[in-house]
Order: structure tokens, then sequence, then C-alpha cells
């Protein structure tokens, strides 16, 4: 049986994107990425504050958005609602983050 290329481990990493209302640096995604962390590739993707409660509410003009590192994984913020993270991930994650 031959050894399993550089690139076919890459292949086989999964991704996982995490998200959260309650903020970027919240203990549940801290808690998440502690028991992930070694198996899965992970990025965030959050809102900047504790936004829970205001279900699919989205922004209109955008916002402000940031960078920043929670426990060694990338994440990406936004001082908006938790959908507006989600909608500044499709296109910020692949580009800007871990995932080019």
């Amino acid at each position: 049986m031959g050894s399993v290329s550089s690139e076919e481990k890459e292949m086989d990493v999964q991704r996982i994107l995490l998200t959260s209302d309650d903020g970027f640096l919240s203990q549940g995604l801290r808690a998440l990425i502690s028991e992930l962390r070694g198996h899965y590739e992970l990025a965030i993707a959050a809102t900047k504050t504790q936004r829970s409660g205001v279900g699919g509410a989205m922004s209109i003009r955008g916002g402000a958005w940031g960078v920043a590192e929670v426990d060694g994984v990338e994440a990406l913020w936004v001082d908006g609602f938790p959908a507006d993270a989600i909608e500044a991930a499709r296109f910020i994650i692949p580009t800007v983050l871990i995932w080019r």
C-alpha cells in the first residue's frame, strides 16, 4: 500500500464554518473550537456582539466587518445581524481568510 500525498490529505480535511449570534468571542464558539480543532479546518463567521433574538433580519446597506483570531481560528465578524455574517462569509472567507 502506497503512502498518502499531502494533496490527498488536504482533500480529506472537512471544513466547518462556525457561526454564532452571541458574538465571535462567545463561550459557545470557544467550546466548539476546543472540541473540533485538530479534526477539521475551521473558520468563524459571527456577529461582533451579542445579537440573539433578531431572527432573519438583514442589513440593506452593509456595515463594518473585520477579521480576528479566536483561539487559533480565523474569524470574520460583522457589526450587524447574524444573517449578515453568513452573507459576508460567502464572499470574504474564500478570498480573504483561510479557504483560498
